[in-house]
């Protein structure tokens, strides 16, 4: 597999795979080549395999095969044409007809020139692949974090990678000076946090002095305590102001009532450090004991907002990890939405287009994962015509929708005109907002970066670029704070529900799968139970169920005749 998925090889997989299962005879070029085929279909797939077809089929050298062999691997045409010429007058002398030649390069030894694979590195690759998933099935905290490890300095991917995380029920959480090592930390079998490094504008000097206090004392055990281990390598109000901000030092207390008091802290170090150096002595260092003069204390302040909390773990460590924008307020924005079931249509739509109109036998398992997976944010770099949406626009349905801004661009159409395009995130979906000319001067100041807007316009979907879109004829702006205070105001804050709309929705979760589909339910597992021919309907129909309701206990299986598929789901009261 890891050879024939390349350019070249690749043309012949459906051939290899019904010669494999016995669909289709194995033939052969030639007899001469049976013995060098036999283990690949009668498909050439490594470039050991090319040096011993025009070894055995034209009696070229192993010199002269390793010729060929790097004049395909740099792919130039003149020496490719030369080594073709070389090998039909060779095979011809050898009594082999000048057609059959011809076809064994071209269609045998020609397509190499695409990245053909050689075996040896094919088997180390294989093997690697082998002892990965074998990591990932048993040591998924362990393996996804190494990966993030590997990936740090990439922010999309370790977005997908803490996606991962939750997908599996593993916590990623923020640094900590008591736990976070370096890099990317494995705390138990459901947590990993961020480590040290993570953080910006806190060095390696910073990081050394912190590890090297824990190795040596132990953990810190308040924030008087970190003060006076670590000094002014630390204590100073860059690497402090990031430590708190992160979430670093939140075992050791309060953000807001820390930032308030970095002075204090840092008069405290002074103070510690000059008794240090004079060896001065108070009452109670008689004893053996010291409180320094009777020890760090701090003004009173307010804590921080859940809205200051995100937005500062996003500046100091490139995302908010404590929550998102949008947490408990999914009841919320469904109520002051409208139209969102065209929304919910569309998502629908584009992923049953990904698949056959029937999903069949050992498809089902591939269809799946393309309904489970399949990306819902298009890359709109460039604006839409104007003229092209305004004919069409009669015919889009008017939608009002909320979500908090990603990212703006600001651009001009071809007169000049000013145009905004803001790519927007709600409750599970993304949608881009597009402000025309006409409507410029009204609503885009009203654009902020991770601020909450709402937004009303016709809507516009579009399958082959898995976007939403969204003509902003009127939008208003709030922030994460006022709408959450809005939210609790009218009681629904929180995407639990209440006890009594609870148990309306979630006691009968497993009647609702029954009635529809043949369940069978387990101590920690449901397995829903499906015919060959299964169509994609139904498919996106579970889907839709399964995501209707809160994370448990119970993890999804769907039995297509006994061929097992993950859902990737747990599901529970």
């Amino acid at each position: 597999m890891v050879s024939l998925y390349r350019p070249g090889p690749m043309l012949y997989i459906p051939t290899y795979i019904k010669r494999k299962h016995g669909k289709e005879k194995v033939k052969y070029p030639h007899e001469s080549l049976a013995k060098i085929l036999e283990l690949t279909q009668g498909i050439a797939v490594y470039q050991e395999q090319i040096m011993q077809i025009v070894q055995a089929f034209a009696g070229f050298s192993l010199g002269e095969a390793d010729i060929l062999r790097r004049a395909m691997g740099k792919k130039i045409k003149e020496l490719m044409d030369e080594q073709k010429g070389k090998f039909i007058e060779a095979a011809t002398k050898l009594g082999h007809s000048e057609k059959l030649a011809t076809y064994i390069f071209t269609d045998i030894i020609e397509p190499f020139a695409g990245y053909g694979f050689n075996k040896s590195h094919a088997a180390c690759y294989s093997m690697i692949a082998y002892q990965t998933a074998y990591l990932k099935a048993y040591y998924p905290t362990e393996f996804l974090t190494a990966l993030m490890v590997s990936d740090e300095d990439d922010t999309d991917r370790i977005v997908l990678e803490i996606n991962e995380a939750k997908s599996k029920n593993i916590q990623v959480l923020v640094p900590d000076v008591n736990e976070s090592r370096r890099h990317f930390t494995y705390i138990d079998r459901t947590k990993i946090r961020f480590g040290l490094k993570a953080i910006k504008w806190v060095g390696d000097g910073p990081i050394d002095t912190i590890l090297r206090g824990r190795e040596e004392g132990g953990p810190y055990v308040s924030l008087e305590d970190f003060v006076q281990r670590t000094g002014s390598d630390v204590i100073n109000k860059k690497t402090l102001d990031a430590l708190i901000k992160s979430g670093a030092m939140d075992t050791l207390g309060e953000r807001g009532h820390m930032l308030a008091n970095m002075e204090r802290m840092a008069g405290y170090l002074r103070e510690v450090e000059h008794k240090t150096s004079t060896k001065q002595m108070d009452m109670f260092d008689l004893g053996g004991e010291s409180n320094n003069g009777g020890g760090l204390i701090l003004q009173e302040a307010p804590p921080l907002s859940f809205e200051e909390k995100i937005r500062e773990e996003r500046n100091a460590i490139g995302m908010s990890i404590s929550g998102d924008p949008l947490d408990g307020l999914k009841r919320y924005i469904e109520r002051k939405s409208l139209g969102l079931d065209k929304v919910k249509e569309f998502l629908a739509e584009l992923e049953a287009s990904i698949t056959e109109d029937h999903v069949m036998d050992d498809e089902v398992s591939d269809a799946w994962e393309v309904i489970q997976t399949t990306e819902k944010e298009g890359d709109n770099n460039d604006a839409p015509p104007e003229e092209e949406v305004r004919k069409e626009r009669k015919e889009k349905p008017i939608v009002q929708v909320i979500g908090y801004v990603e990212s703006i661009r600001k651009i001009q159409t071809k007169k000049g005109d000013n145009m905004l395009i803001v790519w927007c995130a709600s409750t599970g979906w993304k949608f881009t907002s597009i402000v025309f000319p006409k409507a410029y001067n009204q609503v885009a100041h009203l654009f902020k970066e991770w601020e909450i807007v709402l937004v009303k316009g016709r809507l516009n979907c579009k399958i082959e670029m898995k976007e939403i879109s969204i003509e902003a004829d009127q939008v208003k702006r709030s922030t994460i704070s006022d709408l959450r205070t809005a939210a609790q105001n009218e009681k629904i804050f929180g995407d639990e529900e209440n006890a009594e709309e609870k148990s309306i929705k979630t006691e009968p979760i497993f009647t609702e799968l029954q009635n529809k589909y043949k369940c069978t339910i387990g101590v920690d597992m449901i397995t829903i139970k499906l015919a060959s021919g299964t169509k994609k309907e139904v498919l996106i129909d579970i889907k839709w169920i399964l995501e209707t309701y809160p994370i448990g206990l119970y993890h999804v299986w769907l039995d297509i005749d006994g061929q097992m598929i993950d859902t990737k789901k747990n599901i529970g009261n």
